[in-house]
């Protein structure tokens, strides 16, 4: 029976996961077809774009060959093809106005193709008018602009880019159209051989079946017939219990569902799809938060996650805003998920809710039966009195009723108030005191005012309004309330002084009283406090030592004291607890500090015993893998801590590399994502910061920090809840990072902080211990390879190598010193080379080495060898000291360079470049010569020509008849182009040679050119002079004009100077020339790359009088230019 049962379930779960399959595959195929079908869509939308687009162009150039055939041959027939282009274009653009009304970049462009094809028209129309108006050839100067061929390239530009973007959008599609058309054939396909499978699976189940029914057949065959029958029955009546059973779960009006572990729905009724208002069938599978996201915000959230947690049924009655219904839940948790039943007990709160408003009326009624209730009609006038009324104002019902209220029991400040509040209720159905409960003054029939409290209550019935007052004398409870005040108030005083925190709760655990000392160590307002549950305000204290306490101090009614931690708030504190029948009292000393003391000695000696181990582990290190793995060590074993490891940096990748751990790791450093050192969310962790910035960095919170989100599971899955990094630096460069990881939030404090630093730190001086090692054992043996390598390189040296002790005797000299010198190795040792020095260098070599050698200096000096066959050798001798380890001299090592060839160079140069001077100077003569002698014969026969063309001219003006106007007007005209021709002889002459130097002299010929350029160019110029007049020879006179002209073109041409400073001054032996402006200046490295002819003339111009010639300048310094001319004889 069993087996025939497995064999149904196996069946039907097989068909229905067929149907399900087939179901998905289907719901899934008709949504990708749709998605395709989208695609094509999309494409066929990017295809009807191009195609309108090329129409577009194709009917703007159709207009524009319209238009220029009717100019060129005037046919009629290309109006017609002009107009057919004009109307296909405006429906053109509207129809690509239609097909990109989806496309904001493309209606842009769609907008601007109706600007530059309706231009292309016009301009077409306008070609046609003037064809028309002004002929062939006016049209045709039209069409030769080109303007036409540049409003049709502007809307063909327009069009391709339309094209391109379209083009682009049609791969884009196509390409999407090609992936979802691929993915269905993937998912059919898949779907096909997921089905066959099943299939293959269920007639594979079929014939196992089968056969095992056979055999079982056999052996059933063999049973008696009466066991049959009993069977038979047995399963009639099985049948029917599960049939009553079933109908009965449906019968259920109450909603019922169930989830597994992961919220997923696993059953929902009828009834609870109705009130989801979901199918049953869409919500299973689904998980609840993910469909009703609100969902967390309600109270069912906590009370379900609770119910999953601790494994304990639940009740919970929640309100649904959304329906305004109230639910009553019975939660049912099991290790595989919950069951909950839920009944709509809407009717039964609205019940209630009714209930208890009827309730507190009554409530009012008999509590106000002591007070005074009194009520009156819209007029003011007083319906009823009861008797405590009468005997509280002293009026009688019979005496008051029918009197209005305000002449009667109301003081006369209020009764204007009063009236006015009655009227605008009748007229408004509002009033401010109504319904409220309030303390006013009254007034007695004696006339004495007392303290009431008051109540007004309108009633409308039948359309009539009435209102009806409770009223209490309070003036003895005042007087109590006052006494109470002053009561409490000394109480408070009392508690308030004491500095620990006290509290008093009622035997529901409500808060009665917090004093100020609570508050402050809460955090917190003590006020806030009163009326509420500890256990409501503290949940997490729940279970703790001190729930614990307060419940057996209340128990056992007797004083309990005790020791307790408060994570929330960080907090370790003493209770002493002092209970009575309705509550009690608890006294809570804060203990924070104390503790903190003590864990602090607890954790500084760990450390400190860490810190001496490590030492001791350095001391016997050799190696860096050892020296990692020994810290690691210790650390987690001696130290205490959960993790440690060691990561290198790697420069290449940005990244640190675990190289050794140890501890509790559990894959940790495997697991999680490459720690970087770069500022992104992998290097925002404290190893990452602590490399890239150079210090340590702390989490002591890794659940809470976001920069410990990459970590954050793998961390706290694993107990990690604080770390630290520390940068490990060798020689003054970060290398890596030591990092360790504890138990605890907050674990890391100064005093950690600075224990670990210091075994971080003696752990990177052991690595620089073990390089500098290292390093030493490397020097030894590159020191005998230098050696060896120096040796041979002294031997095959292009020049000359020499060493000598301390005290300059010579110890060596390599084989082209001596061929250079032309003695041999011998002859040069000690003082010997000495000898082959020419004599007349001597005195100054020996010198100058002695002197090198007492200041410890390096020597550089020039001299000559005489070789043994009589040749001279020019040479240069270097020479630097050599210092052992502590920096003392031990000998020096210098170099002999052979510059006999340099020296013949140099003296042919210093030969040509005198000749040059030479020849420079004689040309510059010549030049000043020949400006001269062409001066003199422009003046002299020019200007005396010019002179007496103007006065016969003038002479044959005079003769002239006045009447004869156009014929005087062309002789005064050729006056005038006489004195122009005068005006540039006159220019000319001065800029050969200002007739003014040779006149006047040097000085004010300066002058003169200064007045010159101020008035040229409107910069002033201050000049300055020691002796005038200034008689020089003429050569000098004239080289200080040029310079001087030429130093004013350069700052009209580039200073924009403000203002130019000039001197001139004679000593005994020089002229001396100061020029200066506060112009822009330039750089003086460009004058050696570029050619600056007008510097280049000055200083030629200069040296070529043995003058000295400097220019100073820089960008924005202005420039000062100083020449320096020696007199060969001064003229007095």
């Amino acid at each position: 029976m069993m087996r025939k049962l497995t064999t149904d379930k196996i069946m039907v779960a097989t068909i229905v996961l067929l149907l399900l399959s087939i179901a998905t595959v289907i719901g899934i195929s008709i949504a990708e077809t749709r998605q395709v079908d989208k695609a094509a869509r999309l494409v066929s939308h990017t295809n009807d774009v191009l195609v309108h687009a090329e129409s577009l162009l194709s009917s703007v150039k159709d207009n524009e060959s319209g238009s220029r055939g009717y100019v060129l041959t005037g046919q009629k027939a290309f109006l017609d093809q002009v107009e057919r282009s004009k109307k296909r274009t405006e429906e053109e653009l509207q129809k690509l106005k239609e097909l990109t009304s989806g496309t904001p970049s493309q209606q842009q462009m769609v907008d601007s193709l109706f600007v530059h094809a309706g231009n292309r028209i016009r301009f077409s129309d306008n070609n046609i008018h003037v064809y028309n108006e002004q002929g062939a050839g006016a049209a045709m100067e039209i069409v030769r602009t080109g303007r036409g061929r540049l409003l049709s390239e502007q809307v063909r530009r327009f069009v391709d880019t339309i094209r391109n973007v379209e083009n682009d959008l049609l791969i884009s599609r196509k390409e999407k159209n090609e992936e979802k058309a691929r993915n269905l054939n993937t998912i059919l396909s898949s779907a096909v051989i997921g089905i066959l499978l099943l299939l293959g699976v269920f007639v594979q189940r079929i014939r196992s079946e089968y056969s095992e029914k056979k055999k079982a057949a056999a052996e059933l065959a063999r049973l008696n017939e009466d066991l049959e029958d009993r069977v038979l029955e047995r399963t009639r009546e099985l049948s029917h219990s599960k049939q009553v059973l079933s109908d009965t779960f449906e019968r259920i009006t109450d909603a019922f569902v169930s989830f597994d572990k992961n919220w997923n729905f696993t059953y929902v009724n009828k009834k609870a799809g109705e009130i989801f208002n979901r199918p049953p069938a869409e919500l299973i599978g689904n998980q609840i938060w993910e469909l009703f996201p609100e969902a967390k915000e309600r109270p069912s959230f906590m009370v379900l996650q609770e119910a999953m947690r601790t494994q304990q049924y639940m009740y919970l009655e929640s309100h649904h805003p959304a329906s305004n219904l109230w639910f009553e839940n019975h939660i049912y948790p099991s290790p595989g998920g919950l069951s909950v039943f839920f009944h709509d007990i809407t009717l039964k709160k609205t019940a209630e809710e009714t209930l208890r408003i009827s309730e507190e009326k009554r409530r009012m009624i008999m509590n106000s039966a002591l007070d005074a209730i009194i009520s009156i009609d819209d007029t003011g006038a007083v319906q009823s009195w009861n008797p405590q009324a009468e005997k509280i104002f002293g009026w009688s019902e019979k005496e008051i009723t029918g009197k209005m209220l305000s002449d009667t029991i109301i003081p006369e400040k209020y009764r204007e108030m009063h009236k006015k509040g009655i009227a605008h209720f009748l007229a408004t159905g509002e009033g401010p005191v109504l319904n409220k409960l309030m303390e006013i003054d009254a007034v007695k029939r004696s006339g004495a005012g007392f303290p009431i409290e008051l109540t007004i209550i309108p009633i409308v019935h039948e359309g009539k309004t009435s209102f009806t007052a409770f009223i209490r004398d309070i003036t003895e409870r005042q007087k109590a309330e006052q006494e109470l005040r002053t009561s409490e108030e000394k109480y408070r005083l009392l508690i308030e002084r004491i500095s620990d925190s006290f509290i008093a709760l009622d035997k529901n655990w409500r808060y009665i009283y917090a004093n100020k000392a609570l508050g402050k160590l809460t955090g917190r307002d003590p006020e806030s406090f009163v009326g509420k549950t500890i256990w409501e305000e503290f949940p997490e204290a729940i279970g703790s030592p001190t729930y614990q306490l307060f419940h057996q101090a209340m128990q056992e009614q007797r004083y309990l004291h005790n020791e307790d931690y408060f994570e929330p708030l960080n907090l370790w504190y003493e209770n002493y607890v002092y209970p009575s029948p309705e509550g009690i009292s608890v006294f809570i000393k804060d203990i924070s500090e104390r503790k903190k003391a003590e864990l602090k000695i607890l954790k500084a000696n760990r450390l400190y015993f860490f810190i001496s181990q490590v030492n001791q582990m350095i001391v016997r290190t050799t190696n860096q893998d050892t020296l990692f793995k020994e810290a690691c060590r210790i650390a987690v074993e001696l130290g205490k801590f959960s993790l440690a490891w060691i990561g290198l940096l790697d420069e290449k990748s940005g990244t640190v590399v675990p190289v050794v751990h140890a501890g509790q790791s559990d894959n940790y450093l495997a697991e999680i994502k490459p720690i970087s050192i770069k500022e992104i969310p992998e290097g925002m962790g404290p190893t990452g910061k602590a490399i890239r910035e150079g210090k340590y960095h702390i989490c002591n919170d890794i659940e809470n920090d976001p920069q410990m989100l990459p970590w954050k599971e793998a961390a706290h899955s694993r107990g990690y809840l604080s770390s630290m990094a520390l940068p490990i630096i060798k020689f003054g460069k970060v290398i890596g990072a030591f990092s360790f990881y504890a138990p605890t939030k907050n674990f890391f404090d100064e005093s950690e902080v600075a224990l670990l630093q210091e075994a971080t730190g003696d752990v990177a001086f052991a690595l620089e211990v073990i390089e500098k090692e290292s390093m030493r054992k490397n020097a030894e043996i590159a020191v005998l390879e230098s050696e060896r390598r120096y040796q041979t390189l002294a031997e095959v040296s292009p020049v000359g190598i020499f060493h000598t002790d301390a005290g300059g005797y010579t110890t060596y000299v390599n084989p082209r010193w001596c061929q250079i010198a032309g003695i041999t190795y011998d002859e040069a040792m000690g003082n010997g080379w000495f000898n082959a020095v020419h004599e007349n260098d001597k005195d100054r070599l020996r010198q100058g080495w002695e002197e090198a050698t007492q200041k410890k200096e390096v020597s550089v000096s020039e001299y000559r060898f005489v070789r043994p066959n009589g040749s001279i050798a020019w040479v240069i001798g270097q020479a630097i000291p050599e210092r052992d380890a502590e920096g003392n001299i031990v000998g020096y090592v210098g170099t002999t360079t052979d510059i006999t060839e340099r020296k013949k160079a140099e003296k042919e140069m210093e030969e040509t470049s005198e000749k040059l001077r030479q020849l420079t100077a004689h040309l510059l003569n010549i030049r000043e010569e020949e400006r001269k002698r062409i001066g003199r014969e422009i003046h002299d026969e020019l200007g005396q020509q010019l002179t007496a063309i103007k006065m016969d001219v003038a002479w044959i003006d005079k003769k002239t008849p006045p009447e004869n106007d156009l014929f005087k007007t062309k002789l005064r005209n050729v006056i005038a182009l006489l004195d122009g021709g005068n005006q540039s002889i006159r220019r000319i002459l001065n800029e050969l040679r200002p007739v003014i130097l040779d006149d006047y002299g040097l000085l004010e010929a300066l002058k003169w050119q200064a007045q010159q350029f101020s008035a040229n160019t409107a910069v002033p110029v201050t000049f300055r002079a020691t002796e005038t007049p200034i008689r020089v020879a003429e050569e000098i006179t004239t080289c200080v004009f040029r310079v001087f002209q030429e130093a004013l073109t350069n700052i009209t041409r580039y200073a924009q100077a403000g203002q130019v400073m000039v001197s001139l001054d004679i000593d005994d032996d020089y002229v001396l020339l100061n020029i200066e402006d506060n112009g822009k200046g330039f750089d003086m490295e460009l004058t050696k790359t570029k050619k600056s002819f007008g510097i280049l003339g000055m200083r030629e111009r200069v040296v070529s009088l043995n003058g000295k010639f400097n220019i100073v300048s820089g960008p924005g310094k202005g420039t000062r230019i100083m020449v320096a001319l020696p007199l060969k004889k001064k003229i007095s």
